[in-house]
């Protein structure tokens, strides 16, 4: 339910910071002009004015705008009540613009104003037709009607924009600035009468309870206004009109946050006012105040990374000076946007009568600051204004909580706000050594959402929600901006790019994955297609068998002085990099070649693939034999340098652009379509085997000398391949060798690889003096492997369930070399085993009738012992012409339906039939 709220909120708050941007861009693109036209004194005595348009605006705006919002929330189910609430709310606003207007005309007739009179007339004006005009998109806001709140904001700045460029350009300097706002929000005048008049409906009795709720926000809008402004007056007595041009300056990039943050706040009554009304509604509104401080937070950074960046690439000498004060200028910012945050409570209670006691308070407080610190120029502005804020936002937070409680603590803002401090302390160091700008980005954007996630400020599940959301917002973005390749034109397929990317499998010589690289790449070239093979891993096995056709990758060291316990940060980063080292390598081959397809195996933290088939325009396969993240997220120490959530961005970002995903069980396919990915673009595709390479007639003589060395020719021998690691059964092994050798002294067990828990079951072994019964052969090539295989009378897969319960998703390589050496199989009944397995016999009794006929081995429940102790008795007493049934049986099916010939037609068949 959070995120359901979150994402309305991101998507509102999107439309109105899209605005507030643009309004700004604008702005900042005009301002060198501008500046060149007015003087920097000018340009401070325009600012000082400005003070008198922001509480004139805020007065007769944000009461009205405010009230109509909640009433027309409030009466959701009554329309005629809710046009009576928007009715009062335009009358009002429109006889308060009268009145504004009236009173500078008295002033400046009467010869009551000030010497710049003809300045208070046209602010007034300004106020008076600003406030029709903000009435306006409060309406649009409120319906939520974001593309037309987005039209209009943007269109009335642009006029106003243009029209103060042709003022200045004529020689009406200051007087510029303020005719084209009027004008400008003159010209919007007529769509304010076409709502009033489509709600011609009034109510004294809810006009009554809007003015009892408005009244207080009325006086707390002179006050708030007063914490932007009062600091503007020290200034200018203490220090002149041209500090007061600096400090406007800064906050031509402080608006920048303002404004979005506005956009934020505007969403902000919107969710509150809804969620209060949902079931665990306190919980929800708690998490909601948590998610919009660390946004308004957030965007109080970026703001100023971005303003860093603005004044560096465009007003490098002229506004240099202005980036000391970045860092901290920001921080009052930020502090009295999520004091407004704090103040839930008064709106939900709808008792709002605390909030100008608080202001009362926060003003006076807030001016002796000032008095004490202004003498330091801004940095004691600066201090003075930060200082307020948090005291302001511990206030209001205590008194609205009183009155709507809530389980928002002033802790986690606490959190917040020092790690918002910490950040902001590293970009003043840096902006004080002069760094690049991307040192900044890199240095604070990122250091950011670290701490966010690693201090717990949000927990885990919302780290989750959030991260799924913000990947599946980042992911749709970029497809919008890089749209993927559509699907395969059906043209024969001539040539294809083969990746692998995984640079921990640098030295990998054996193992499943050797075997499947190998079939995949043997399959397309069988069919005739030119296959150029870039890959990280394996080198050895690719340059020796495919010499002509092999591109080895390499990533540089850049990393190399990170060592010893960062060496596993050292890979990850690596990781990271390899996508752009890899793709830059192999542009010069795209150039050279022609590629009809990508085929890439899926690895963690990289994305290659996706590059490459963006940049080219080439349709990509990925091969996705599981989720890299959760294999590392288990197996991997668990420190913060997993980078989890970047990897599960890239990941996802493979999968969806990927145009083919094939996966090696229906497990792996059933998780992808939950995640969310398209069911018809995934091709269920097990994995296989040279049915020539282990083929038992072949190996005979192997066979017999292996076991002639190994002195078994009269043992019945069980095999196991594999990696000792644990959901391959080694401890079931373990446990059931001592029984079996018990009842059946011949037997013995050859146990071929090398893994973490290679030492568990030698301890094992000697523990249970089963030595003369075993051989572990340690990690040996596939054509060794191959040859001990041969040796065996029966093979041995007591796979396991996964360590945290999710489904088995594996397709073992070994059970396919099982089969097409034709010898019986014991095997747990899980997932694709099972489907292998079929037909085999279920968890047999020793002792009774076997029907062997047509069954390809036994098949036991994963954590059932004694199931694998009583199958490994019954195959080892067998006859010999029951044994040779099962040896044919096994063969047939592994020739029949999994050799890799079979693998890649059926990838061919499922791109051509898409």
């Amino acid at each position: 339910m959070l995120m359901d709220y979150l994402k309305r909120g991101s998507y509102n708050s999107f439309f109105f910071g899209l605005s507030s941007a643009i309004v700004r861009a604008l702005n900042f693109l005009f301002l060198p002009y501008l500046l060149s036209q007015i003087s920097l004194e000018e340009f401070g005595i325009w600012e000082f004015y400005q003070m008198l348009f922001s509480y004139g605006t805020l007065l007769l705006s944000s009461y009205a705008a405010t009230g109509m919002i909640r009433f027309f929330l409030l009466y959701k189910d009554n329309s005629l009540k809710q046009m009576q609430a928007i009715g009062n709310s335009f009358l009002a606003s429109f006889l308060g613009a009268c009145a504004t207007i009236f009173t500078a005309l008295i002033l400046y007739y009467g010869n009551v104003a000030p010497a710049r009179a003809e300045y208070i007339v046209i602010i007034s004006t300004s106020i008076a037709f600003f406030t029709l005009f903000s009435m306006v998109l409060a309406y649009i806001r409120m319906h939520e009607k974001v593309v037309w709140y987005l039209v209009l904001f943007c269109g009335q700045n642009i006029i106003a924009t243009m029209l103060t460029l042709l003022g200045v350009a004529a020689g009406y300097r200051l007087r510029a600035l303020w005719y084209a706002n009027v004008f400008s929000f003159i010209i919007f005048l007529p769509l304010f009468i076409r709502i009033w008049i489509r709600h011609r409906a009034y109510s004294y009795e809810i006009f009554k309870q809007q003015i009892t709720y408005s009244l207080p926000l009325l006086i707390y809008s002179f006050l708030y206004t007063s914490f932007l402004s009062i600091d503007r007056w020290f200034i200018q007595q203490n220090q002149g009109y041209e500090a007061l041009g600096t400090y406007a300056l800064l906050w031509r990039f402080g608006a920048l946050f303002q404004f979005v943050a506005i956009a934020i706040m505007d969403t902000w009554p919107l969710l509150i006012f809804n969620a209060q009304k949902e079931r665990d509604g306190q919980l929800l509104i708690a998490q909601l105040m948590r998610s919009f401080c660390i946004a308004i937070a957030t965007v109080g950074l970026y703001a100023m990374i971005g303003s860093y960046a603005g004044i560096m690439y465009f007003f490098p000498v002229k506004y240099n000076f202005l980036t000391a004060y970045l860092p901290s200028f920001f921080i009052p910012l930020v502090c009295l946007e999520i004091a407004r945050v704090l103040q839930a409570g008064f709106a939900l209670a709808t008792r709002t009568n605390y909030i100008p006691l608080i202001g009362a308070i926060i003003v006076p407080l807030q001016a002796l600051f000032l008095y004490f610190t202004s003498w330091h120029g801004l940095w004691g502005i600066f201090l003075a204004n930060s200082t307020s804020f948090i005291i302001y936002g511990a206030i209001s937070h205590k008194i609205s909580n009183a009155l709507y409680p809530l389980s928002f603590s002033l802790f986690s803002v606490t959190k917040i706000l020092s790690v918002f401090g910490i950040c902001i302390a590293v970009a003043h160091l840096c902006i004080s050594y002069r760094l690049n700008f991307l040192f900044i980005f890199f240095g604070v954007g990122l250091l950011w959402p670290i701490l966010i996630f690693t201090t717990n400020i949000i927990t885990q599940l919302e780290q989750k929600k959030l991260g799924k959301f913000m990947r599946r917002l980042v992911i749709k973005n970029l497809k919008y901006i890089c749209p993927p390749m559509k699907n395969y034109n059906n043209k024969p397929l001539e040539s294809l790019l083969y990746l692998r990317t995984d640079i921990c499998a640098e030295e990998l010589t054996a193992g499943g994955s050797v075997t499947h690289t190998l079939g995949v790449i043997d399959g397309f070239k069988n069919r005739g297609t030119k296959v150029i093979i870039a890959s990280c891993a394996m080198p050895t096995i690719l340059q020796e068998k495919y010499s002509n056709d092999f591109i080895r990758l390499k990533v540089s060291r850049i990393f190399i002085f990170l060592r010893w316990k960062l060496n596993y940060l050292r890979w990850r980063l690596e990781s990271f990099f390899s996508t752009f080292f890899f793709a830059r390598s192999l542009r010069l081959y795209f150039k050279k070649n022609s590629f009809d397809l990508i085929y890439q195996r899926y690895s963690l933290l990289n994305a290659t693939g996706v590059l490459l088939s963006v940049r080219y325009k080439i349709p990509l396969i990925l091969e996705y034999n599981s989720s890299e993240v959760w294999q590392f997220d288990q197996l991997a120490p668990k420190n913060w340098f997993k980078f989890n959530w970047l990897a599960r961005l890239i990941e996802e970002i493979n999968l969806e652009y990927a145009q083919t995903i094939v996966v090696v069980s229906q497990a792996l396919k059933d998780d992808l379509v939950i995640k969310g990915f398209d069911s018809a673009k995934i091709l269920v595709n097990p994995n296989g085997v040279d049915a020539n390479l282990y083929d038992p007639e072949k190996l005979i003589d192997k066979r017999n000398q292996i076991r002639s060395e190994l002195s078994i020719e009269d043992r019945f021998v069980f095999g196991f391949v594999g990696t000792f690691s644990f959901w391959h059964g080694i401890e079931t092994i373990a446990d059931m060798i001592p029984d079996v050798i018990k009842k059946i002294p011949r037997a013995h067990f050859l146990l071929i690889g090398d893994g973490i828990l290679k030492p568990y079951i030698e301890n094992e072994i000697k523990r249970t003096s089963s030595s003369s019964n075993v051989t572990l052969t340690g990690l040996v090539n596939a054509q060794i492997a191959r040859e001990y295989l041969a040796a065996c009378d029966a093979f041995l897969c007591p796979t396991q369930q996964m360590p945290d319960g999710t489904r088995f998703f594996g397709s073992p390589t070994k059970m396919f070399e099982y089969l097409s050496m034709g010898k019986p199989i014991i095997a747990s009944n899980l997932e694709q085993i099972t489907e292998l397995m079929n037909p085999s016999l279920i968890n047999p009794q020793p002792g009774t009738k076997l029907e062997l006929e047509n069954k390809l081995g036994i098949l036991v429940d994963p954590k059932n012992l004694s199931g694998f102790i009583d199958a490994a008795i019954i195959l080892a007493t067998a006859s010999f012409t029951e044994i040779q049934m099962i040896n044919k049986n096994s063969r047939d099916k592994a020739i029949l339906n999994y050799s890799w010939q079979k693998n890649v037609d059926s990838i061919i068949l499922f791109l051509c039939n898409r």
